[in-house]
Parts: C-alpha cells; sequence; structure tokens
C-alpha cells in the first residue's frame, strides 16, 4: 500500500506533505481496525492493524531515526503489530479449539 499525493498541476507534494498523507493513511487504517476489532471482525482487524503497521514503516523510513517523531510512530507501530498478533494468535487457538 503506498500513498503519494500530487498537486493538480501534476508535481510531486513535497517530502512532509507525503509523510503527513502516509500518517494520515496509517492512521485511518488503525482506526478501522479498532472498530473491526470491537465488533468482532478479527480477520478485517488483523489485515487493517497489518495495513496501518506497513505504512507506519513507511512514514518511519522518511524520519531520521532515533529521532523524537521517529520513536512515537515506531511506538505505534509496535502496539499495532502486538495487537494484530494477538488477533491472530486468537484466529490459531480458535481453529485448534475447533478442529
Amino acid at each position: 500500500m503506498s500513498v503519494t499525493p500530487s498537486y493538480t498541476n501534476g508535481q510531486q507534494a513535497p517530502p512532509e506533505a507525503i509523510t503527513r498523507a502516509i500518517l494520515s493513511g496509517a492512521l485511518q487504517k488503525a482506526n478501522d481496525a479498532v472498530h473491526a476489532d470491537g465488533d468482532g471482525e478479527w480477520d478485517y482487524a488483523a489485515n487493517a492493524y497489518t495495513a496501518s503497521c506497513e505504512l507506519l514503516g513507511q512514514v518511519m523510513g522518511r524520519l531520521e531515526m532515533g529521532g523524537e517523531e521517529w520513536t512515537r510512530v515506531e511506538g505505534i507501530s509496535r502496539a499495532m503489530g502486538e495487537i494484530s498478533g494477538r488477533i491472530e494468535g486468537s484466529d490459531a487457538d480458535l481453529v485448534r479449539f475447533v478442529e
């Protein structure tokens, strides 16, 4: 998943605008995931958490490694990954229980 905004005249947006657009997409995916998780739609939630993590990784690649913003985004990404893993682990446990 990639987000690359451009202006109506076809010019590429400045790097800061691109980073903000990617971050906005990541946060929207995370929000979708939280709602899906709350509604018991675990497959969709896990996929949305994963997509959010991928976008957050793109944001981290655009920020100064170890900087304050990078650290904040990395923490969010780690939390999304842990939640996604919890959901995927729950699905695996459910499959084992049903079998």
